[in-house]
């Protein structure tokens, strides 16, 4: 999985870039990667992040399979070295799904449905 965290959030406004906005008392990023980590059979997160990023280091994040990377400089050049890393991986996997750091809505039900459909060859 890659999870693009390279953005400044700057139409945002706060302080933080958007991602690690807190909600109560979690960020969204949170609330973004939560839903992934139900499923033992995502053998790893890969989170591009700016490279100037130091708010990535207070996450609480309860897996020790997620890689922190340095991102790029638009949300296409992110994914490229998210992809990048999981092709220089040893790590063997069948898909790569790729989900926004500040889209915190998604259900763990939702990924469930996109595997069983990626799994039956309903998508592509």
């Amino acid at each position: 999985m890659i999870l693009p965290s390279a953005g400044r959030g700057n139409r945002f406004g706060e302080k933080v870039p958007k991602q690690y906005f807190r909600l109560g008392n979690i960020s969204i990023f949170e609330l973004s990667l939560n839903p992934f980590l139900e499923f033992p059979e995502c053998c790893g997160i890969c989170v591009p992040k700016a490279s100037d990023d130091l708010y990535w280091e207070n996450i609480d994040v309860k897996t020790s399979n997620i890689h922190f990377i340095n991102g790029g400089k638009t949300r296409l050049e992110s994914v490229a070295q998210g992809v990048k890393f999981w092709k220089e991986s040893k790590i063997d996997f069948s898909y790569i799904i790729i989900h926004d750091s500040v889209r915190p809505c998604l259900k763990a039900e939702d990924i469930r449905s996109l595997l069983e459909a990626l799994e039956s060859k309903q998508v592509d």
